[in-house]
């Protein structure tokens, strides 16, 4: 027997039951009528135990009203089923998965005898939409009675049928309360209250209760075997495949919107990583000139020099290191000598193994300061040498084999590895440098060298431009770097005395006074409290002009740096857009996640494990839409470094990772959020 005792319940002033008594018996339907207003859906609340007022609720002596909610709601659960007058589906279920879902969720049994009663076997491969008020009432008896609750509490089940249907219905259920049930039928059909073997009628806040004069006989329960079927999260995946064009369609819009944004901000982020890691293996340094073009082939004629009153200014720019000259010279020099030298000479072990001309090849050379330590990531060896030369690996090969490449596809790599091997810290390189110094008179000035010869061991070979120059904008990359302090001890001995008098090329004497040397070009370090762009500023204010590798480096940062900023930008604005129109498509679907969880709730389970059954969906979509969005960055990806920009840039994990929880947390968070706030 299931009692509801001392009922009273009111709104605000508005008393609804005062000390009211309600009973509902097995083997009897009961119904319970009344007017509009009079209070029936109130105690068809208290009923299902959705606590509003102030009542006892007992079931075979158990007072169910002191239950929690958990205990409750697997009161419900266990005992009950509920048929509310405006039922709750899942929209994204047929009614067959509906049914099958029941099953799984309720050890429900197999009534297909049932459908054949209810006549709706022709719409168990429909969705709820595509159902009548009358179709959508008798499924949710069905789905009430698969688990042949001892108590049905129905809300109006005949108000969207026809006669025949409700007849049939009024049959059914009080078959089923005769076979030692409680069916309670809250209810205005006329026709139900001459069926009825319980009536209670609602007047003036109190329940009046009326037996039938008819004989109630209980009858066998029908023989229902139990249901096996799938786990019911086999179920919840199939509500994809509901509308799947749409939401396909919706996951990859969302995908290609977060894929693109976060390629955009990352790949930027990657080309500032990049430019970066670039900026460490250069020098803070770099070349001063005075209006001087380091394309200027003559490297040095036509050029002003700087003055040592000028040299003052500079070393007294803050934030500068170190300052020192960088001197050049090539075969094209105007090399002015009583004994002019034309061979390289090459010694292994004190032994002379090979001599070569200088007109049978191009050859430069420049300076390098031993007291700054360059960035020589280009060496591709170095020996243990106190004091020597860097040389051109491939310069060096033509010394000794006096073979001359074309290019170095040419070159034999057996050969080529074999000599290489050979070099240490006993080879020695014996080579002419020049010494500049300028000729002035009133109508020009020039400048000569004065030619020298030097042997020094080898320290290092490279292969291709070394930081030596610390810059790129020279015409002419080095084949051999020697020592400053050697050009700058040769240099002393020439200022020291008057120089003999100098023939040009054909022999006439030059007369004019030679004047000392000084650099056109200075090299410079910069420390780290400051950047290099600010140091360039101050000496460019001075009138000098700056040529940097570092610079180009720095400059490249910066830009990328000012462009992943707009980027960034523009991908959160794609993201705010998308985001909006994802929310309010979630949004508008707010009362599809309502239904879902009344659903369950209205079958005993608690709506924590309602929205955690739903959550499960969300992942499920969420799963889908991280992984639509690393083939979407896949793919732009491949575009990018096939068609675009071959070279690949690193990009980190967190690239991919970011993109994964991104997608994770909008298509599976979002609607979690919606829903997370919905009352109990």
């Amino acid at each position: 027997m299931l009692e509801l005792k001392n009922i009273h319940v009111e709104y605000g002033k508005h008393i609804i039951y005062e000390d009211a008594y309600f009973c509902a018996h097995h083997n009897e339907l009961t119904l319970v009528m009344g007017k509009s207003g009079s209070g029936k859906s109130t105690l068809h609340q208290l009923v299902i135990l959705h606590n509003i007022g102030k009542y006892d609720y007992y079931y075979d002596n158990e007072n169910i009203g002191q239950l929690s909610y958990k205990q409750k709601q697997e009161f419900i659960n266990k005992k009950m089923g509920i048929v509310n007058q405006i039922p709750a589906f899942i929209d994204d279920l047929t009614i067959k998965d509906h049914i099958a879902l029941c099953q799984s969720l309720w050890d429900g049994y197999d009534i297909d005898e049932y459908i054949q009663r209810l006549e709706i076997q022709h719409v168990l491969n429909e969705y709820p939409q595509q159902l009548s008020g009358g179709e959508k009432i008798r499924i949710s008896i069905l789905l009430a009675m698969i688990h042949q609750p001892e108590i049905l509490v129905f809300d109006e089940p005949t108000a969207s049928l026809d006669k025949h249907h409700s007849q049939l219905i009024i049959e059914l259920l009080k078959e089923y309360a005769h076979q030692g049930h409680i069916v309670i039928v809250f209810t205005h059909d006329k026709l139900m209250k001459c069926e009825g073997d319980v009536v209670y009628f609602i007047e003036d806040k109190i329940l009046n209760c009326v037996y039938q004069d008819h004989q109630v006989k209980k009858i066998s329960s029908s023989k229902l075997t139990k249901k096996t079927t799938q786990h019911y999260l086999q179920y919840i995946y199939k509500m994809f495949n509901h509308k799947k064009i749409l939401k396909v369609c919706m996951i990859v819009f969302m995908a290609i919107a977060i894929g693109l944004s976060c390629f955009s901000v990352f790949y930027g982020n990657s080309v500032i990583y990049k430019y970066q890691n670039e900026l460490k293996t250069v020098n803070k340094a770099g070349v001063i000139s005075k209006n001087t073009d380091f394309f200027d082939d003559t490297l040095y004629n036509n050029s002003s020099p700087i003055a040592k009153e000028e040299l003052k200014n500079l070393e007294n720019i803050k934030h500068i290191n170190k300052i020192w000259p960088y001197i050049m010279c090539h075969d094209g020099c105007n090399i002015i000598s009583d004994n002019i030298i034309n061979q390289f000479r090459v010694f292994q072990n004190q032994k002379l193994i090979a001599v070569r001309e200088k007109g049978e090849i191009q050859y430069n050379l420049g300076t390098y300061n031993e007291e700054y330590d360059y960035s020589q990531k280009r060496l591709t060896s170095t020996f243990d040498v106190d004091e020597g030369i860097y040389i051109d690996q491939y310069f060096l090969y033509y010394l000794i084999t006096g073979e001359i490449m074309e290019s170095i596809v040419d070159l034999d790599q057996m050969k080529f590895q074999e000599v290489m091997s050979s070099i240490n810290t006993d080879t020695e390189i014996e080579f002419p440098i020049g010494i500049p110094y300028y000729v002035e008179s009133q109508e020009y000035r020039e400048l000569y060298f004065k030619q020298t010869t030097i042997r020094m061991k080898i320290k290092g070979m490279y292969s291709g431009p070394l930081d030596f120059k610390l810059c790129k904008e020279f015409s002419v990359n080095p084949d051999i770097f020697y020592p400053l302090s050697v050009e700058k001890e040769y240099r002393e001995k020439i200022s020291q005395g008057l120089l003999p008098a100098i023939k040009e090329s054909h022999g006439e004497i030059i007369k004019e006074p030679v004047i000392p040397f000084y650099p056109i070009y200075y090299q410079f370090s910069v420390d780290d409290n400051a950047t290099f762009s600010e140091v360039k500023e101050e000496i460019e204010a001075l009138g000098y002009r700056v040529y940097s590798e570092y610079y180009d480096k720095e400059v490249q940062v910066l830009v990328a740096k000012d462009m992943n900023k707009g980027v960034t930008m523009i991908s959160a604005l794609i993201m705010c857009v998308a985001l909006m129109l994802f929310f309010g498509i979630k949004y508008n679907q707010k009362k599809e996640y309502q239904d879902f969880v009344r659903f369950f709730t209205n079958r005993g389970i608690t709506s924590q494990k309602a929205k955690k059954i739903l959550g499960y969906y969300f992942i499920y979509e969420g799963i889908l839409c991280s992984v639509a969005s690393l083939l979407t960055m896949g793919i732009i990806i491949y575009i990018f470094m096939r068609f675009i920009y071959q070279e690949f840039i690193f990009i980190h994990l967190s690239f991919f990772l970011f993109c994964i929880i991104l997608s994770f947390i909008i298509e599976a968070g979002i609607p979690l959020l919606i829903v997370r706030g919905e009352k109990e």
